[in-house]
């Protein structure tokens, strides 16, 4: 790849549309025309689509390692991890297209390997949170949930602080619900 300040924009660009639509929406007419450019910039800055694809893969792991380092700083899920979750509202699109195509093996493996560097830095905060420090497999477990959860609610639209807070209140109110059920009767 050309690392110039112009491919860095269709990058940018890229990331943005694969966010929003997915592959199949990552036609390279409507790329070009977002950027102001002509569709030829593509190629001669990557050759095709396919290496310009693995370019915003690329890029989605810089992404993910940045917010690694913001989310290692977090000391409470609620609000920390909200907002950053928001702040990050594009690489969490993206983590929604590959996960809702792990058909793809690019896409699974990708999800996952992002998956499990976010999870060492969040899990420990999820835990302390829902109060289930003491059984790390449970708490991974209804993480788990949650997380998939998450992705097959969100959309472009939705993805806001309000959509995040609403979703995992809800989703701690059935946790609530079942300590309790769990909890023998005196």
């Amino acid at each position: 790849m050309n690392n110039s300040d112009s491919s860095l924009k269709w990058i940018e660009a890229g990331y943005e549309l694969f966010a929003r639509e997915g592959r199949d929406g990552l036609i390279i007419e409507k790329l070009a025309r977002q950027l102001g450019k002509n569709k030829s910039g593509l190629y001669h800055h990557f050759g095709d689509l396919e290496i310009f694809f693995s370019e915003l893969i690329k890029y989605h792991f810089v992404v993910i390692e940045q917010f690694c380092q913001e989310a290692s700083q977090l000391q409470k899920f609620n609000p920390d991890y909200f907002n950053l979750l928001i702040k990050y509202k594009t690489s969490s699109l993206v983590q929604m297209q590959l996960r809702r195509r792990m058909d793809i093996p690019l896409y699974k493996e990708t999800f996952h390997k992002v998956r499990k560097k976010t999870e060492k830095i969040i899990l420990p905060l999820w835990s302390s949170y829902i109060k289930i420090t003491d059984n790390p497999s449970l708490s991974q477990q209804l993480w788990d949930i949650l997380r998939d959860l998450f992705f097959v609610r969100l959309n472009v639209n939705n993805m806001s602080l309000e959509f995040v807070q609403e979703l995992v209140e809800e989703y701690l109110k059935i946790i609530e619900m079942i300590k309790r059920l769990s909890i023998p009767p005196k």
